[in-house]
């Protein structure tokens, strides 16, 4: 009798009304009293409906009230899938509101969820699971608790090469979250790069946006920007650049950081050919047509012999555009530079 009613109010949870009858009636503590039953059937119904619950804002705060955390934790280590699923799907929910980043900061969640990735592979339960890390590492307190799990780095790093797109751009948004962090991005390694170069050309426009700014990131780090330039789908992020939306503008970013190393720069030449480089300078888009100016600039000063390759790839009339642009919004960082290469070039 009992599995049939909470079954019954499962299935009509899904309805707002039901959920307002829920509330009014206050149903939340009997609710998370059966997630401990013995059926499993019953738990899940009764999950269930604590999911369909957190689904709306307003509910929350009565949840969190009732210690819906501390109820919820232990079924994300059930060995019911259905269980399990539900489990994450409403800390996924829970997480949609920033303030729960508060009741969670003391708890075994993270913890919790990391196990959920690293023991799961049905895309049912870890997609979900990912979801709730990206919205609760958006707070600069989750990153280091996500470093604190024993492989909790490694195991989110393992989801950059997924065979589900969406967990690839998840992952990067996570590592991305965690390379924001100066005191640990060193936390993330060298094994995340390639993954992450991967993503920039095989991934959806998100995964690529998303492991683009993560690169952005980790190449504040001396020690990652010659692994970045050395890398085998190092070229795959200047593809990047003929986009135009935020994935060109986390290219650009990412290559400004590599060439404050004037070997890098040498190496993006190497790489993708100077013709191609000037070919950028006349971008509409000022992040990539700067970035590429930036890289050309540093490649120069580190070896003056460029600028006859510079010239005949055209550079000439671009760097004399930049150079008188009189629009208020003009980089003067970039005139700078391009009247010193307008010099050097014109020495010869």
């Amino acid at each position: 009798i009992q599995y049939a009613a909470v079954d019954a109010i499962a299935n009509l949870s899904s309805e707002e009304a039901t959920r307002a009858e829920l509330s009014q009636h206050k149903a939340i503590d009997p609710l998370l009293s059966m997630l401990t039953a013995k059926s499993n059937v019953t738990v899940e119904c009764a999950c269930r409906t604590l999911l369909n619950l957190a689904s709306d804002e307003k509910y929350i705060p009565d949840l969190l009230s009732s210690g819906i955390i501390q109820k919820i934790i232990p079924l994300t280590k059930s060995s019911d899938k259905d269980i399990k699923k539900n489990a994450v799907c409403t800390f996924r929910n829970l997480s949609s509101i920033d303030t729960v980043v508060d009741h969670i900061y003391d708890q075994e969640v993270i913890s919790s969820l990391i196990e959920v990735l690293k023991n799961s592979t049905e895309i049912e339960t870890t997609k979900p699971t990912l979801e709730t890390l990206v919205n609760f590492s958006a707070d600069d307190r989750i990153p280091c608790e996500i470093t604190r799990v024993v492989e909790g780095v490694s195991t989110i790093i393992n989801y950059l090469s997924s065979e589900h797109i969406e967990c690839q751009g998840y992952a990067a948004v996570i590592i991305c979250n965690i390379a924001r962090n100066s005191d640990i991005v060193y936390t993330i390694g060298k094994r995340a790069i390639p993954a992450l170069l991967k993503l920039t050309e095989k991934s959806n426009l998100f995964g690529q946006t998303q492991s683009a700014a993560a690169l952005h990131y980790l190449a504040q780090q001396e020690s990652n920007r010659l692994e970045i330039c050395n890398c085998e789908n190092f070229i795959s992020l200047f593809g990047l650049l003929n986009n135009n939306d935020e994935s060109a503008r986390n290219a650009s970013w990412t290559l400004e950081q590599l060439v404050v190393n004037a070997q890098c720069a040498t190496l993006i030449v190497n790489t993708f050919g100077i013709t191609k480089l000037v070919n950028h300078l006349d971008s509409s888009n000022n992040d990539v047509r700067n970035s590429v100016l930036f890289v050309i600039y540093k490649a120069l000063r580190a070896d003056l012999n460029l600028r006859t390759s510079i010239k005949e790839a055209g550079a000439i009339p671009h760097l004399q555009k930049i150079v008188d642009d009189n629009t208020s919004n003009v980089d003067k960082r970039s005139v700078s530079f391009a009247s010193y290469m307008l010099q050097v070039i014109n020495k010869q």
